[in-house]
């Protein structure tokens, strides 16, 4: 049932409420509406970038994964906010099938982010089995709570139809569970992200490329974790009706940020070429940790990223040679 149970001897309590819980859900529809303007802002703002650094380069798992991170989120998003504005839509029935498909595709868009976000750390770490494993299990894991919470999931009236569609959770256990896993996957990828990174800095010997790895990674997480920290307030501020409200938002900013992730990577090495006035060169080597006249076997191809399993084939059949650096790959 909608809210607190109404008591007959405080009618003036039970309204304040309602009232309550409408203003809430209309913040929370504007809040979600203006996530998604933001969402679609920023592929206009980055379209160029999209075109240069991704549709002209050549295909890979990372491409693809992009892709998915790019334009599914608009397909969950579109459904979402139909059902939240759409009046012609009041059939419990329906409600339910569009609910649940949408949060089925929107777990499939975490899971694509995140999958980058392993890749990613898993290339920095030079393709280590040591940290694809853990990487794995938590992604496992994060996938296990995404899927748990749209079990615990029904559909449930809105306050004097501010919705025509509206959700709940038949649990707020399961919602607790899901931003922990988020927070922490997201705590391991950008601690594995430090731990590579800032020695190179101490070194004197760090990259545009690592520079770029690790402002990026920082304020992903930054963002991601005020995002989800966000989430976890609305659960324990509000009723179960209304723990998820700040989903959407969520998906919108980890899309946006995912998007931008890839778009500055790929730029920090097609930027020189741009402003030399070169041809843009493609997209073949990425270096982490590298030092001058370092070997290229030292270095990361986007192969790496793109095709690790290609990559780790490749890397086997170079000769190894003793140093520090060699060393931190096996």
């Amino acid at each position: 049932m909608w809210g607190p149970v109404r008591s007959s001897t405080h009618p003036a309590v039970w309204q304040m409420s309602q009232a309550s819980d409408v203003r809430l859900a209309l913040a929370a529809n504007y809040t979600n509406v203006a996530f998604v303007v933001i969402l679609l802002y920023d592929y206009v703002l980055t379209f160029g970038m999209e075109v240069e650094f991704i549709w002209k380069q050549k295909m890979g798992l990372g491409k693809i994964l992009f892709l998915l991170n790019r334009y599914v989120p608009i397909i969950d998003l579109v459904i979402l906010i139909n059902l939240y504005t759409n009046p012609s839509l009041r059939s419990d029935q329906v409600c339910s099938k569009f609910f649940h498909a949408d949060k089925w595709i929107g777990m499939f868009s975490v899971v694509v982010i995140d999958a980058l976000l392993v890749l990613r750390t898993w290339a920095l770490w030079g393709l280590s089995k040591l940290i694809l494993l853990p990487l794995g299990i938590l992604l496992a894991l994060s996938m296990m709570a995404q899927a748990w919470s749209i079990k615990l999931a029904a559909v449930q009236p809105s306050p004097d139809n501010v919705r025509p569609c509206a959700s709940t959770e038949k649990s707020t256990k399961g919602l607790y569970l899901l931003w922990a896993a988020f927070i922490v996957f997201d705590s391991t990828v950008i601690t594995l992200t430090l731990i590579k990174a800032v020695p190179s800095f101490r070194r004197n010997t760090s990259t545009s490329l690592i520079t770029r790895l690790l402002k990026d990674g920082i304020q992903y997480f930054l963002v991601i974790f005020l995002a989800s920290l966000a989430n976890i307030i609305m659960i324990s501020a509000g009723s179960a009706i209304f723990a998820s409200n700040l989903v959407p938002s969520y998906r919108a900013t980890i899309a946006t940020l995912g998007s931008r992730l890839i778009l500055n990577l790929r730029g920090s090495l097609l930027r020189p070429a741009y402003n030399d006035g070169q041809t843009v060169p493609e997209l073949n080597v990425i270096m982490f940790n590298s030092r001058p006249n370092q070997p290229t076997f030292d270095a990361y191809s986007m192969e790496d990223i793109e095709n690790p399993e290609v990559a780790v084939g490749r890397r086997n059949k170079v000769p190894q040679r003793t140093s520090e650096y060699s060393s931190s790959l096996k």
